[in-house]
Formats: structure tokens, sequence, C-alpha cells
């Protein structure tokens, strides 16, 4: 728990992509994933790439 007396979640795709961002809904994407799953010119390999960047 969070000093601010909500809970923070790892992001949905934590395990999948090694995503390393946090969420306020449990079961849920943060926003870096949603975006690189929603574009529709990017392929999956750059959906890796983005959430594995150091600059997140």
């Amino acid at each position: 728990m969070s000093g601010s007396g909500f809970y923070r979640f790892r992001c949905k795709y934590f395990l999948t992509f090694n995503c390393e961002n946090w969420v306020w809904v449990n079961h849920s994407a943060c926003a870096e994933c949603v975006v690189c799953a929603s574009s529709p010119a990017s392929p999956f390999a750059l959906h890796l790439s983005i959430c594995n960047s150091p600059y997140s």
C-alpha cells in the first residue's frame, strides 16, 4: 500500500512484456501498453521495444 491510502498494482503486462509501470486498477494495462496495443501501425515487436524502454 502506498502512502496515499490507495493500492498500486503492476501493469497487466508485467510478466508478459516485462513492463515496469504501475496502475491504480488491478488487472488493467498501463497507458503505454494501451497505446502500443491500440496502434495498428505498430507490430508486436514494436510493442515490446517501447514497453521495455529504459525511458518509460
